[in-house]
């Protein structure tokens, strides 16, 4: 399974380590760079491209904020990512 950890702390990395060892592919970003190539030696995928279109006006992906759709359409996506989430811990 390919997955991304955003923030490379002391337990982040841990957790990208232990993922890794498990067979995953981790695709890791970090402001630290020097976290981003540490992790990437031992195997992670840190050369990532930026967001496409990041350079237009007005826009917030690379700042976590994403226009879903219609009033409501927010709740559908965070039920979503919860599932997953609450899926891959069980």
């Amino acid at each position: 399974m390919q997955l991304g950890m955003i923030g490379l702390g002391r337990m982040e990395a841990n957790m990208v380590r232990r993922l890794m060892k498990g067979g995953h592919q981790c695709v890791i970003y970090d402001r630290n760079v020097e976290a981003v190539q540490t992790l990437a030696r031992e195997g992670g995928t840190g050369d990532i491209p930026r967001t496409p279109n990041a350079d237009r006006v007005g826009t917030t992906a690379e700042e976590g904020y994403v226009h879903c759709g219609p009033p409501g359409a927010g709740h559908f996506v965070k039920m979503v990512h919860n599932g997953i989430e609450y899926g891959i811990v069980e």
